[in-house]
């Protein structure tokens, strides 16, 4: 009992209502607790970001090359116990179910994403037009994370878990054969990053597993560390010129959007990724940019709560 003659309770109930606080007369405090992720974007010609949310759940994972449209997935109550991939225009043009999949990516002609599929886990492309889907070949991987193309689109890569390290891999589309872009490497389940090798397809970048960033060249020869890159720095992508990438910084309310150099350290601000309403956030990313910086894109979590007295409840 409480020092006011209450019972202390903290139980979690269906349909996300709690019941925290139980006295003596009979009245018990109620809370309705709502998560949910939404989506925004803004042009550079936008004053304000325009929602694409769609359902509960909506997760940004790709933008196309002129930020026309955006390739995101459905993870919440509305999707159920799967993951579906969707395409949508941002105009706000009703989106396009492509399929079963997280984490859709376009590729480079963008007739295709690439998702990440389970039970069994593996990798699966998908159309955004006509076309066949295609299961990738697993190769006996545990896991997946951070998938994307090659720049000439005959190939994906991946970070993939063996049961002993996460690396960087790329697979041939025609024949399925894998082969290894890194050493081990740090993957943060919370950040899906995007588009991390270079547009000429020299360099691959990703933290080895003590968090320092490295530009792996996938033609062979020593990794280059990547200066100016801080802990709380998130890949977005590459930059159209291929000598400098954008990253962000999640401040829980807002994300800030930077221009890094990856040989000098020196950083550009680029945006302010700000939700129009900024109740209940609780994170602000993942951010997808165009690789001119005019366009970007973002998801965010927010976490609500409407609180309720019962009475006469014996």
């Amino acid at each position: 009992m409480t020092p006011s003659g209450k019972q202390r309770v903290v139980l979690r109930l269906p349909g996300m209502l709690r019941i925290h606080d139980i006295s003596r007369d009979g009245r018990v405090l109620l809370s309705k607790d709502v998560w949910r992720a939404d989506m925004e974007f803004r042009a550079e010609k936008d004053t304000t970001a325009r929602s694409l949310t769609w359902f509960d759940c909506s997760i940004i994972s790709a933008m196309s090359s002129i930020g026309d449209k955006v390739a995101f997935f459905e993870c919440g109550e509305a999707s159920g116990a799967s993951y579906f991939a969707y395409m949508r225009k941002t105009d706000g043009s009703p989106p396009v179910k492509l399929g079963e999949g997280q984490g859709p990516v376009f590729s480079p002609d963008e007739k295709w994403v690439l998702v990440k599929q389970f039970n069994p886990m593996r990798l699966a492309i998908l159309p955004t037009g006509i076309g066949e889907a295609k299961q990738m070949n697993a190769h006996g991987m545990q896991d997946f994370s951070t998938a994307g193309w090659m720049p000439n689109g005959r190939e994906i890569y991946f970070a993939a878990n063996d049961g002993h390290n996460w690396r960087m891999y790329a697979q041939e589309l025609s024949n399925g054969e894998i082969r290894s872009l890194t050493a081990p490497i740090l993957v943060n389940p919370i950040h899906d990053l995007h588009q991390l090798v270079s547009p000429d397809g020299r360099f691959c970048f990703s933290r080895d597993p003590g968090g320092t960033g490295w530009l792996y060249p996938l033609a062979g020869g020593e990794a280059q560390a990547v200066r100016g890159l801080l802990p709380e720095d998130i890949w977005i992508a590459w930059a159209s010129d291929g000598r400098s990438a954008f990253i962000f910084q999640d401040k829980k309310t807002f994300a800030l959007l930077f221009r890094l150099d990856p040989v000098s350290g020196s950083r550009i601000p680029v945006a302010k990724a700000a939700p129009q309403d900024p109740s209940g956030l609780t994170a602000v990313g993942p951010v997808r940019i165009t690789s001119d910086g005019k366009s970007y894109a973002f998801s965010y979590n927010r976490s609500l709560s409407d609180l309720f007295v019962a009475e006469g409840v014996h």
